[in-house]
Parts: C-alpha cells; sequence; structure tokens
C-alpha cells in the first residue's frame, strides 16, 4: 500500500548524505529524513511538497 501525504516544509538541513526536513501536515509537524542527491534540490521552507511512501516503511515515533 501506497501512503500519499501533503503539506508544507517548515524547514529543510543538510545533514551530509542525508536532508532532515520537517513539514506541516493538518497543523502536525512530521519529520523525514531524504537522501542528498546532486541531481535534485532540497525542498525549501514554505514550499508544498508531497510525499509518497510504502506503509510498511513508515516508522512512527511518537514525543
Amino acid at each position: 500500500m501506497i501512503l500519499t501525504i501533503t503539506g508544507q516544509v517548515v524547514s529543510a538541513h543538510f545533514l551530509e548524505s542525508v536532508i532532515r526536513t520537517r513539514m506541516n501536515v493538518g497543523g502536525n509537524v512530521i519529520s523525514f529524513d531524504m537522501f542528498n542527491s546532486p541531481a535534485s534540490t532540497p525542498p525549501q521552507a514554505g514550499e508544498t511538497v508531497t510525499l509518497r511512501l510504502m506503509a510498511a516503511d513508515l516508522l512512527v515515533i511518537r514525543d
């Protein structure tokens, strides 16, 4: 099953081989890591993005 989540980027931080991104989804802020790729531009604060991921790959950690 593929999940699709759309929200607004709050921040994106370069951490060597990954980019840690925080995104506002329906008033909740989620965080995810994505591989740093020279072929793509990292998301910018304020930009609307859509995540697509396999439900089996999702790991939820609550504060």
